[in-house]
């Protein structure tokens, strides 16, 4: 992470398991040692639902993992899994296929998001954002049917939409003020 932050970068998102191979070998899971190569370990990290919802604060030359108050760069990770392989991932965590696009992805989509709204932890900020690749079109139906979907959520004031740099704004507002409510 030292060369992101020596590039002036603020903050970094989406970090998989395979990223933890940038960690001394002795911080590596043991679970993940066997890693070859990016495909074989594309899992969100932290492999925890509930511990993807929240931000931390990267201290350069500290491993990544760790939060450091007086860090360099916030670490966002993504809570949900990328949108279009939700349902195949499910089935299969390696799958590295062509993306489906469909009401499975759609329905594991919102049962992801249920999971997240009830682990929510009020005394910090919570984000649980997904995405796709940019070289993957999304056809138009299925946006369609995701937002759809998602709309009650909004409708109940449990989902808002944020960009990631409002994201990064709203964590360091909070990690910033002496009294976080």
């Amino acid at each position: 992470m030292s060369a992101v932050v020596d590039a002036g970068y603020s903050f970094v998102t989406g970090g998989v398991t395979w990223c933890l191979m940038a960690l001394p070998y002795e911080k590596i899971p043991s679970q993940y040692l066997s890693c070859s190569n990016p495909s074989d370990c594309h899992e969100p990290y932290p492999t925890s639902l509930e511990d993807r919802l929240h931000p931390w604060t990267i201290k350069k030359g500290a491993p990544w993992t760790e939060n450091h108050d007086d860090g360099e760069l916030v670490y966002i990770p993504s809570a949900i899994e990328d949108l279009p392989y939700i349902a195949e991932k499910e089935v299969d965590p390696s799958y590295s296929g062509k993306p489906t696009f469909d009401s499975d992805d759609v329905d594991q989509f919102i049962e992801k998001l249920e999971a997240a709204l009830k682990v929510l932890d009020p005394d910090q900020p919570n984000f649980a954002y997904t995405g796709w690749s940019f070289g993957t079109k999304m056809p138009d139906s299925f946006a369609y049917e995701w937002l759809d979907a998602l709309q009650p959520y909004i409708d109940a004031g449990k989902v808002q939409w944020k960009t990631i740099p409002q994201m990064y704004d709203i964590y360091t507002t909070w990690r910033d003020t002496p009294i976080n409510l």
